[in-house]
């Protein structure tokens, strides 16, 4: 959960996946202090790719 909100990793993973630059993500559950828990995604580019974390975020939330 998430800010209220059930945030599945998987379906995290599934978003990221679909971003052309995105080779493999992996998304698990981290602590948080005032949210209980929060997402963290480890991404491997595609080979050549180019993306910042505050892109895919950006891109995520579309």
């Amino acid at each position: 959960m998430r800010g209220g909100f059930n945030v599945y990793p998987r379906e995290v993973e599934e978003v990221l996946m679909t971003h052309p630059a995105v080779s493999l993500a992996v998304v698990v559950g981290v602590p948080h202090d005032s949210h209980g828990e929060e997402i963290k995604a480890f991404v491997i580019l595609a080979p050549g790719a180019e993306a910042t974390s505050a892109a895919l975020v950006a891109w995520g939330k579309e």
